[in-house]
């Protein structure tokens, strides 16, 4: 007897699959990453798995044997016992021919500082071996920071002669082109050409550009120690050794926020914050006021509530705090007659953020240039200005932050700013 449902309906057939179905192999699975890697080789020779999913799967073996990774001793050679180095070795030259050569080059290097001995008697390693070279290029930044910049290379992925390479044109003092350093539009690749040699020098130069760990701020750390001219003494970022009429190079690096135009040298005076601080006393609850201070649209607000009188008396405090700041007349009066007068909020912060770096420039006369990076874009960006009038001619303010005119900090009234060609 047939059951209900064969009897009510037409029984469709379940299809047939067209392909036997691939099972795709566990990483997890695999004893040794040398054989993880031939494995998946042979996979996408036969066609049984796609170059993506080759790709993905080599991703997650080198994962699975390098997140035990340390520069001082390698995965391979913690967890080997030493009659498996000859093994390992020999493995090594039956790797495929398309491996990566840098999975090629660590494993070679391993292989050969596994036999070799310190003065000490403990086994040497690349991660010293590369550090003592480091050490003894001549750069005096390097013989303090040799050990970081070692494990930004190593931590990138350059290989031996990549390593070899760069620390030749140190030693040489032509890994910074200063040249290039100096012109008004640059890129980093230009400034540092070994940046080309592979995308994981680029990688390099580009993570230790950014690295601000060590005290430094984004930049000084790469410049310092690629470059005997550049070093990191000074009251600027950069101080240029050529005898030369720069003595220092101040770096300026917008990362997800543009610089501000002031350091402890520059800070308003005592004078400026008493009077900033009687101002937000006695406006308080009149006019409106940020954690920070006061906006020009905080003032543009306030008065809109006063008489004349009072305008006059507000006008002229604020006068008093912007003319402590520049100490000088003509930018005074036009920032304080553009705020209470035909109000231009674009205008006036772009009047008052040029002002800023003109009073930087003034604060650091006779002998500071300026060097503008940003990190935005694929290639790192760059232009350098050796005095104000130098980079009026060539940029412009770009992206101006908040201006707070009255502020709670010493920094706040230098707004984040951005620079851009004009």
């Amino acid at each position: 007897m047939k059951p209900w449902f064969e009897k009510e309906s037409n029984v469709i057939k379940f299809p047939e699959p067209k392909a036997k179905v691939i099972q795709m192999p566990n990483v997890a699975s695999y004893p040794d990453f040398l054989t993880g890697v031939k494995d998946l080789y042979n996979l996408k020779a036969k066609g049984e798995i796609s170059q993506d999913s080759h790709d993905k799967l080599y991703t997650d073996l080198i994962h699975r044997f390098m997140k035990k990774e340390s520069f001082d001793t390698p995965w391979f050679l913690r967890e080997a016992e030493p009659q498996d180095i000859k093994a390992l070795a020999k493995q090594v030259a039956n790797l495929p021919a398309d491996v990566s050569d840098r999975i090629i080059d660590r494993i070679s290097s391993a292989l050969e500082l596994a036999q070799q001995k310190d003065k000490k008697g403990g086994q040497q390693t690349m991660f010293k071996r590369t550090a003592v070279a480091l050490q003894q290029t001549g750069d005096s930044d390097l013989k303090k920071y040799y050990k970081e910049v070692a494990r930004y290379m190593l931590g990138n992925g350059l290989t031996s002669k990549e390593i070899t390479t760069i620390i030749k044109k140190i030693s040489e003092d032509d890994c910074v082109k200063m040249d290039e350093l100096k012109k008004p539009e640059n890129v980093l690749s230009k400034i540092i050409p070994t940046s080309t040699m592979s995308l994981e020098t680029k990688k390099y130069y580009r993570s230790l550009f950014g690295a601000s760990e060590y005290g430094v701020g984004p930049g000084e750390l790469l410049f310092a120690t690629h470059s005997p001219t550049l070093s990191k003494k000074g009251s600027g970022d950069l101080k240029v050794m050529d005898g030369g009429p720069t003595k220092e190079i101040e770096v300026k690096a917008k990362r997800k926020k543009a610089a501000r135009f002031v350091d402890r040298a520059t800070a308003p005076t005592g004078d400026y914050m008493t009077l900033a601080n009687n101002f937000m006393k006695k406006y308080k609850g009149i006019m409106p006021m940020s954690a920070d201070g006061v906006s020009f649209n905080h003032i543009r607000s306030g008065i809109q509530n006063m008489n004349a009188k009072q305008i006059q008396e507000c006008k002229e405090e604020v006068g008093a705090m912007v003319s402590s700041l520049f100490n000088n007349k003509v930018k005074t009066n036009k920032i304080v007659n553009n705020l209470f007068g035909a109000y231009d909020e674009g205008k006036l912060k772009a009047f008052w953020a040029t002002a800023c770096i003109e009073r930087y420039f003034n604060a650091k006369k006779g002998g500071m240039g300026i060097l503008f990076c940003r990190l935005q874009a694929d290639d790192i960006q760059t232009n350098y200005a050796e005095n104000f009038d130098a980079f009026n001619s060539f940029a412009k303010v770009n992206g101006v932050g908040t201006v707070y005119p009255i502020a709670k900090e010493r920094s706040y009234p230098f707004p984040q700013t951005d620079v851009s060609l004009q």
